[in-house]
């Protein structure tokens, strides 16, 4: 096992988020509802971060839907950058139960299951 930046790693698994995420993030979450809403993608992917992660003040993030602000009456938003690859899991799954319910818009899962790029 490996330990570099307060992150733990073993040889075959995948702790920092893979590329197939990443681009089924922006490639199908991210442009249905750009798509949808008629934001710019960069404006979208800012608007989900504000909505699903949460900093706490201890610098640890949280995913779940999140409209808190701090004291001065601004959001804390988090990143996507150093998610594990459980996080981007439930941030995506996050923003699909939210989209349905909110927008009655489906957004495609990966195809084969999650963590990959292609979807249904």
């Amino acid at each position: 096992m490996n330990f570099s930046k307060g992150k733990m790693s073993a040889p075959g698994i995948q702790t920092v988020r893979t590329d197939a995420q990443r681009k089924y993030y922006f490639g199908t979450i991210v442009k249905a509802l750009t798509e949808q809403t008629g934001y710019a993608a960069k404006t979208m992917h800012e608007c989900l971060k504000m909505m699903f992660i949460r900093v706490h003040s201890t610098g640890l993030q949280t995913i779940g839907l999140h409209a808190e602000r701090d004291e001065n009456g601004r959001y804390k938003v988090g990143s996507t950058t150093d998610f594990s690859t459980i996080d981007q899991e439930q941030y995506n799954d996050c923003i699909r139960d939210w989209t349905f319910a909110n927008m009655k818009l489906i957004i495609p899962m990966p195809i084969g299951g999650r963590s990959n790029e292609k979807t249904i």
